[in-house]
């Protein structure tokens, strides 16, 4: 395995901690918000909400970045079977990701613009 590869498996590895560790602590933010809210301590809710978003801006990041670093090192990330199904995984994934999102928004402008046709 060449330094390319390992680097490109750093990458994936780094995402998946990072996008794992931002589900879990916001996980445990849905099930601390009924204390939260009935003890009345905003800033610990505040706090964790903060870690969340650092988490989830740091797997976008390295999401891009991964991206980049594969197409710039395709062809030393093609010569080993297991990367190669890596990166056109990843790529795959990532495109289908970024289409879903936007149609996501694309509904969310749609619905926000005729909300008031209907009454």
């Amino acid at each position: 395995m060449t330094q390319t590869q390992r680097h490109f498996l750093a990458l994936l590895g780094g995402l998946c901690l990072s996008i794992i560790s931002g589900l879990l602590l916001g996980y445990w933010a849905y099930r601390l918000l009924p204390e939260m809210q009935i003890a009345g301590v905003p800033e610990t809710l505040s706090r964790l909400s903060i870690a969340i978003n650092l988490c989830l801006l740091l797997a976008l990041s390295l999401a891009i970045t991964t991206l980049i670093y594969g197409h710039l090192h395709a062809v030393a990330l093609r010569e080993l079977a297991l990367t190669s199904r890596l990166l056109t995984l990843y790529q795959l994934l990532f495109w289908l990701l970024v289409t879903i999102g936007l149609l996501f928004l694309g509904l969310l402008f749609i619905l926000s613009t005729h909300t008031g046709a209907a009454s």
